[in-house]
Formats: C-alpha cells, sequence, structure tokens
C-alpha cells in the first residue's frame, strides 16, 4: 500500500465536508427563499431534489471510477457541482433554482462516494478502519456549524450569497485536488466488470430480504433528518416566531444527540451485536414518535418538547446508520463496492421521496412531523423484525 501522508488526508477530509456542507448550509434560508419565490413548496424541494441528484451521481460514479479513474471522475463532479453552485445564484425562477439544486447534488455526489474508495485504494483494511472513524467523527462538526453559517450570511447578505460561498468552497477544492491529488486507481482499465454485470448484481442485492430491511432501516432514520430540516424551520421560525439565527442554534443540540449515540453506539459494540444496537436505535425513535403524537394530541408542544422528540428520533439514528451499514456488508456478494453504491443510492432515494411528499402533500406542522417520525418508526421497525429478527429466531428453535 502506498504511504499516506497529511497533505493527502487533508485533501481527502475537505473532499468528504462539501456534501454535510451543502446539504445544511440554506436550511435556515428556507423561509426566506419560500418568499422570494412565493412558495413554500419551491424552497423545501431545494433538500429534496438535492438528494435526488446526489442519489443519481452516486449509482453511477462508483463503476465510472471504476472505469476512467477516481480522480477524473472526481474531478468532473466538481465541474459539475460548481456550475450548479453559480446556476442557484443567478436563479430567477423556481423551476430554475431546484434543476440548479439537482446539478449541484448530482456533481457533489462524486466528492461524498469517492472520498472514502480513494481512501480504500491507499490503506489496508485496519489503516482504512482507523482514518475513517476519526474522519466520521470530525465531519459531525458540519451539521451545527453549517446551519449557523448559512444563518449569519442570510441575516448580512440574504440567501443568494450562501451559494456564492459552496461555489468558492467547491473550486478551492477542486483546484487543491487538480495539483495535489494523484490517481488512486491503479487498475484503471484493467480487469474491467461490464455494465451488465454491474446490473445484474444490483438485482441480486434487490431481492436480497436482509439487504432491503438494513437499508430500510437507515433509510427511515434519516429521512426523519430530513423531515426535519423540511418542516422545523417553518415550524419554529413561522409559527413560534423564532429568528434564522436562533433556529440555527437549536440544530446544535441536535448535533449533540447525533454525536452521543455514535460515542455510545461506538462503546457498546464491544459488548453487544450489531442487531441489538439496531433495535436500541429503532426503540428510541419508536419512542420519540409516540412523544410527539402525545405532546401534539395534548397540546403541549413547544420549541422545547418538539425539540425533544427530534433529537430522540435523530439520536435513534445514530444507532441505527452505521450498524445498518456493517449488517449489509456481512451479506456474501461478489463486490462490496457494489454493496455501498446502492446502499447509498436506495437511502438517499428515500430521503428524497419522503421530503417531496412533505413538500406537495403537507403542511409544515409539528403534527405533520409526528406523524412522519410514527410512520418512519413502524416502517423500520416493522421490516426489521420480519426480515432479520424473525428468520433468526426461527434459525435459532431449528437448531434447538
Amino acid at each position: 500500500m502506498k504511504k499516506v501522508s497529511g497533505v493527502f488526508l487533508w485533501i481527502i477530509f475537505l473532499i468528504a465536508l462539501i456534501n454535510p456542507l451543502a446539504s445544511d448550509i440554506h436550511v435556515p434560508a428556507l423561509p426566506e427563499i419560500a418568499n422570494a419565490f412565493q412558495s413554500k413548496s419551491v424552497a423545501q424541494l431545494t433538500i429534496s431534489l438535492y438528494f435526488l441528484g446526489l442519489a443519481m451521481g452516486q449509482i453511477i460514479c462508483g463503476p465510472l471510477s471504476d472505469y476512467y479513474g477516481r480522480r477524473r471522475v472526481l474531478l468532473c463532479g466538481f465541474v459539475i457541482a460548481e456550475c450548479g453552485s453559480f446556476l442557484c445564484v443567478v436563479a430567477s425562477d423556481p423551476v430554475f433554482l431546484n434543476v440548479a439544486r439537482f446539478l449541484q447534488g448530482f456533481g457533489i455526489a462524486a466528492a461524498s462516494t469517492l472520498f472514502a474508495v480513494i481512501l480504500r485504494d491507499v490503506c489496508d483494511i485496519n489503516k482504512y478502519a482507523k482514518i475513517m472513524s476519526y474522519m466520521s467523527l470530525s465531519i459531525t462538526i458540519i451539521p451545527p456549524i453549517a446551519p449557523v453559517l448559512g444563518s449569519s450570511i442570510q441575516y448580512l447578505f440574504g440567501w443568494r450569497p450562501i451559494f456564492i460561498l459552496l461555489a468558492v468552497v467547491i473550486l478551492i477544492v477542486a483546484m487543491l485536488s487538480f495539483f495535489l491529488l494523484q490517481e488512486t486507481n491503479l487498475n484503471t482499465y484493467k480487469e474491467k466488470k461490464s455494465f451488465k454485470k454491474i446490473v445484474f448484481n444490483y438485482f441480486e442485492l434487490l431481492q436480497n430480504k436482509k439487504f432491503l430491511a438494513y437499508t430500510l432501516c437507515a433509510a427511515c432514520s434519516y429521512s426523519g433528518f430530513i423531515a426535519y430540516c423540511t418542516i422545523s424551520p417553518f415550524v419554529f421560525q413561522n409559527t413560534f416566531g423564532l429568528t434564522a439565527v436562533q433556529y440555527a442554534w437549536l440544530a446544535t443540540v441536535i448535533f449533540v444527540c447525533s454525536l452521543l449515540s455514535r460515542l455510545f453506539n461506538s462503546f457498546l459494540l464491544s459488548k453487544f451485536s450489531v442487531n441489538q444496537m439496531i433495535a436500541v436505535g429503532i426503540f428510541l425513535m419508536l419512542a420519540s414518535s409516540s412523544f410527539a403524537l402525545m405532546i401534539n394530541f395534548l397540546h403541549v408542544a413547544s420549541v422545547t418538547t418538539i425539540l425533544i422528540s427530534s433529537a430522540l428520533f435523530i439520536g435513534g439514528g445514530g444507532f441505527i446508520y452505521s450498524n445498518s451499514l456493517a449488517g449489509t456488508m456481512q451479506i456474501s456478494t461478489n463486490s462490496s463496492g457494489t454493496i455501498m453504491s446502492l446502499y447509498s443510492f436506495l437511502q438517499i432515494l428515500g430521503t428524497f421521496i419522503t421530503g417531496t411528499v412533505v413538500s406537495v402533500f403537507f403542511t409544515s406542522s409539528s403534527i405533520m412531523l409526528a406523524f412522519i417520525f410514527t410512520a418512519l418508526s413502524l416502517i423500520a421497525g416493522i421490516s426489521f423484525y420480519i426480515f432479520i429478527i424473525f428468520p433468526q429466531s426461527v434459525s435459532v428453535s431449528n437448531s434447538a
């Protein structure tokens, strides 16, 4: 394996930061975007269409990087993302803005997928796991910082300069990658898999019930977070009168809960199995949705109570995402890369569907958020029990 330099790791870290920054930084400005285009759904669709572009990009950039090299695909993704960011800045109508956000997500998909693949190219499995564990904890600083940064820019200059900042960041990282990042896929143009074989592997995975169950669990937990991002700005700012800056600071609570759940998960995995940790996460999601329904039916919903229920749900997701991914990696297939691509695609596709349904069909209220939390928790819990827990219990009974 190649020697991993500090400069190389910093570039990989910066590449990894782009997706969480782009997905979260403009969330506090959604009400202002809605006012600018006289449409709340247009503003909310900027989240779901971004994730649709991200999902579509992820499903193809992995195989393309095997054919044409990581660096070339990564740089092409940066060009597309830069174009999408520029179009967001100059967008003059709702359709234009949402097409631009789709392009932005499509281009950023290369960065969000290939940073881990590039790192794996140059590290053995133990070193890779160690670096990724540190990197994932570092990346968690972006969800609380991005909304605060975005709200400050919006307060001072309006919502368009938020996308100017994104364009500048993408350009800087692209230039660093162009001049300092070397190609890491030494097998380019060697032993290529045909696209027909790749498609066959995807269909084979889609027939695997364990894969689908683990993916549904992860998709439901992350879709709940997207529902919170889509609905909560309007609930907290329009219903309860918080400013964009005050709303952004609430992200700190969500961040702390997500971070603590991940830290507890890492500690508890030495004593409990992956499936047991997923069960803990689903329990927290169900508890969150029950509490959310209760405060709304009792008419005691407030900033504090809504925040508590949301923090519980998102904290539960911290026990689910990495463990669900680990569960899929235990499935015997020909390619772990295929698993990762399809897993990421289906998860983000789920967030797109959730965001679109919320934007088009539901009003932005705390009771709607409670219903969505409940539906997602039940889907995750039922699929996990039917396809993971129940077959295991039957297998144990038969062996006994």
